[in-house]
């Protein structure tokens, strides 16, 4: 007797502690014994509840039928859940319903048999299900939930448009509806499979998917699926994209690669070929079936194979659109083992594979051959300026020769002056084909070597006495083309021969200043300077008939200059003119 008190207060405590709802109640629906959680579930207090019907806890549109319900128990009583595959409300005492779940247990003893009700609270559960029924519905992907049954449970209507199927004409069919015919048959073992190991991945790696609509048209897709535990059993969630545009944007790109000129290679990030084009089999000597899944080293000389795993993984550190090594001759190897020059541009392209590099390649060996002519005639042209003005420069040292010659035969100052200018006219010019002989460039003169060799000839000729004339020059590096050079240095001649000759009479000492300096935009000027007795105001410069004035003038104009002439303190002609290439 004191043990089956002791069991029934241990009985008790233990209903008591549960964290579910436990409602203890007999045959004729009264309820006997409540504990603290089902008080703070359904708001009512215990005396509240004790002796009190159990439709007290049922919502008013449920009540009808839950008396017969509740006698079909009692007639075969067992721990089950109650009203399986329904949803189930239990009545706040505020008159709100609450999502429940019941488990029911019959209690037997030696006068009758109860019932306790286990009532679990799934308000949370149900939020969570509605929030993810939301998500669900809102995603712009198709969602299709299907049992373990391959059996369709919920869509959303994402679906609805893809497939072209009304909610209903789905919920409760079979998932091969949405396949096509020619799959159907290993469908379910795929199903199968998974559900041995399920886990989040995407369907048919590898493989290409497809979809049939309502209409009975096929259209590629691509699945992941998402195994879901519930209460009811194991459920998967597909989450399906319609790839229609991808596929069309993909069959674009496969026939532009397919129609480029170039030759089209695709390798992954293993280096593995993985397409190529016609031009390829054509430029390298290849089937299209000899070259997929072959290493891309198979088309790169022996002699270049060693270093190209290593450029090719330094390439996918920091893949971008860029021509294959840059400043470095580049060589193809042709089925048949011949080596030619190609260029190559290499494109990363990001795949639902990983990263592959697309190469464009475009066999040069007629640029190649034409870059080969060029240069020889470019040569030949080097050649050939290096000969006309070598002639030339001979041909005026004969000049030169044949006045100096002629002035040994004069005895008049003013002739034999005349000839003396003539000479140094004709040394000047030929100065500067000399400087253009020696030089690698035929189109332009380096006036920093020119000037101070020229000056230097001037006063050679002219004997002049560097102790009284002091002779200073300020000139920049530059090149000039020649057909400005020549006039330039015959204006320097001329421009120094008369300081040389008439800014310093009766042994007057002086200072002449030589110049030449860019300007800014292309422009240049030089400057010849003395501080010497001047130009007297009565000479008229412009009606001058001194050949030098007019050489000067003359040969200004020529370059399109503009000349300025200060006349004394200091005596200054100064050329500014431009120069376009």
């Amino acid at each position: 007797m004191e043990s089956s008190i002791k069991t029934k207060d241990m009985v008790h405590l233990a209903v008591e502690a549960s964290p579910n709802g436990m409602i203890l109640t007999n045959k004729q629906g009264h309820i006997l014994l409540v504990n603290k959680t089902t008080e703070a579930l359904f708001g009512y207090r215990r005396e509240e509840l004790i002796d009190q019907p159990i439709d007290i806890l049922i919502p008013e549109r449920l009540k009808q039928n839950h008396p017969q319900l509740f006698q079909n128990y009692f007639k075969d009583p067992k721990s089950r859940p109650m009203g399986l595959g329904l949803n189930l409300f239990g009545l706040h005492k505020s008159g709100k319903e609450i999502p429940i779940e019941i488990g029911l247990n019959p209690i037997k003893t030696d006068d009758d048999t109860y019932v306790l009700a286990a009532i679990v609270d799934i308000r949370k559960q149900k939020h969570a299900e509605e929030m993810m029924h939301l998500a669900v519905e809102a995603s712009p992907n198709g969602m299709i939930m299907v049992d373990d049954a391959g059996m369709i449970v919920l869509v959303n209507s994402a679906t609805e448009s893809m497939f072209g199927y009304a909610r209903d004409e789905l919920i409760g069919q079979e998932l091969d509806k949405l396949v096509p015919q020619r799959f159907r048959g290993r469908h379910p073992v795929l199903r199968e499979e998974y559900l041995k190991h399920p886990k989040a991945r995407a369907m048919g790696q590898g493989r290409e998917l497809f979809g049939l609509h309502k209409s009975g048209h096929e259209f590629p897709v691509e699945i992941g699926l998402n195994p879901i535990e519930t209460t009811h059993g194991l459920l998967v969630l597909a989450s399906v994209i319609d790839i229609t545009e991808r596929h069309h944007a993909e069959e674009m790109v496969s026939l532009a690669v397919e129609a480029s000129p170039n030759g089209m290679v695709m390798v992954n990030s293993d280096g593995a070929i993985i397409m190529v084009n016609t031009t390829t089999e054509t430029l390298f000597g290849y089937a299209r079936s000899e070259l997929i899944r072959q290493p891309i080293e198979i088309l790169v000389p022996d002699r270049f194979r060693k270093l190209h795993p290593e450029l090719r993984t330094n390439y996918l550190y920091s893949p971008k659109a860029r021509a294959m090594g840059h400043g470095r001759d580049l060589y193809g190897l042709h089925k048949n083992g011949t080596e030619f020059p190609v260029e190559i541009g290499l494109t990363p392209i990001k795949t639902k594979s990983g990263m592959s590099i697309l190469a464009s390649i475009v066999d040069i060996t007629e640029r190649k051959a034409q870059e080969g002519r060029l240069r020889s005639a470019l040569h030949e042209k080097d050649v050939l300026l290096a000969e006309v003005h070598h002639r030339v420069k001979n041909n005026l040292q004969i000049i030169d020769s044949l006045l100096g010659m002629q002035s040994d035969q004069v005895f008049d100052g003013k002739a034999l002056e005349i000839l003396t200018e003539s000479q140094n006219r004709v040394r000047s010019m030929a100065l500067i084909h000399q400087t253009l002989y020696e030089s690698r460039d035929f189109s332009s003169v380096d006036i920093y070597d020119v000037i101070p060799n020229l000056v230097d000839n001037l006063c050679y000729s002219y004997s002049l006495d560097a102790l009284r004339i002091n002779v200073e020059m300020d000139i920049i590096n530059t090149q000039l083309p020649i057909d400005i050079s020549i006039p330039l240095g015959l204006i320097i001649n001329e421009l120094c021969s008369n300081a040389i000759k008439h800014a310093f009479p009766d042994n007057l000492e002086g200072t002449i200043q030589i110049c030449f300096k860019e300007m800014g935009n292309d422009q240049y000027q030089l400057s010849v300077t003395d501080d010497g007795i001047g130009i007297p105001e009565s000479f008229d410069i412009e009606a001058s008939s001194s050949l030098g004035l007019l050489l000067i003038q003359h040969l200004s104009e020529q370059l399109d200059g503009n000349l300025v002439i200060n006349r004394a303190k200091p005596t200054r002609f100064e050329l500014t003119f431009s120069v376009t290439v």
